[in-house]
């Protein structure tokens, strides 16, 4: 028996075949994965921020062509030995798939769901969100989940479906709206260019505020005192340590340059 016998046989054979169909199958996988895998650690060194989304995102790609190569093969490998027609399999299948896709809407809607909110950056890990009334820190982002803890270390673990209505509250910086009052009887234009100073101190020492506060002006004139807004900038969850910083570098610049703010006069009923 010569060799072009031997492979002649070993090519009629069934099982070899579909052996060769499954080496073949696996290989391409193989490939792909590896492929993939090479470009997510060039995303990460380009841009580690994006690492864990990327990662989610291709994971599930990474499944879903796995699965649809060894369907591919699991296919042909039935056919070659039951012969039984491809269109058949596919078939067969088909209504197999329906059955569970009925029983498994639930999975499907939050995987769904949670690959756009992965795909369009709705929020990331560290993101301070609001969801139904809860608001906290994403802690985890998965294809079926996000998991939020609030301020209390109580945990939200909500299914992506339910995420219809989410406020981020870490997209753009946050405002602070800060009043200061100052007597009748100071001039307007010095007590502007105090604040302004204070401020532009503020800039380079306060932690969490964003740029110098703008000092809008005179908004108020009030039964006793002259109101002066002023709005700065500032990062997620900063807001009340930066208007303190803030209200306090302005009091002890008006107190170094001697304005004066307003006090309630006492009425006779309190100076007793």
């Amino acid at each position: 028996m010569t060799v072009y016998d031997i492979f002649h046989i070993l090519s009629e054979s069934k099982l070899i075949k579909s052996a060769l169909i499954l080496v073949l199958a696996i290989i391409i996988n193989y490939v792909f994965r590896f492929a993939i895998n090479a470009f997510v650690k060039r995303v990460e060194n380009h841009n580690p921020e994006n690492a864990p989304k990327m990662h989610t995102l291709f994971s599930i790609m990474r499944t879903s062509v796995m699965i649809l190569i060894y369907f591919t093969a699991a296919v042909f490998i039935f056919q070659i030995l039951f012969d039984t027609d491809a269109a058949t399999i596919v078939t067969a299948t088909g209504i197999v798939g329906v059955v569970i896709g009925f029983g498994a809407q639930s999975i499907v809607k939050d995987s769904i769901s949670g690959f756009f909110i992965l795909l369009e950056n709705q929020y990331a890990v560290d993101d301070l969100v609001t969801v139904e009334n809860f608001t906290g820190y994403v802690e985890s982002v998965t294809i079926r989940t996000t998991v939020i803890r609030n301020f209390e270390g109580d945990r939200l673990i909500i299914p992506n479906g339910n995420m219809t209505q989410i406020i981020n509250h870490n997209r753009d910086d946050k405002r602070v709206l800060l009043n200061v009052h100052i007597s009748y009887d100071e001039s307007v234009d010095k007590a502007f260019a105090v604040i302004r100073t204070a401020l532009e101190k503020a800039s380079r020492e306060v932690v969490g505020l964003v740029g110098v506060p703008e000092l809008l002006g005179v908004t108020e004139l009030g039964p006793i005192a002259v109101k002066i807004l002023i709005l700065a900038h500032c990062e997620t969850g900063a807001q009340y340590e930066v208007e303190r910083a803030v209200l306090k570098r302005i009091k002890d610049a008006f107190d170094e340059n001697k304005i004066k703010m307003p006090m309630m006069e006492k009425t006779d009923e309190s100076a007793r």
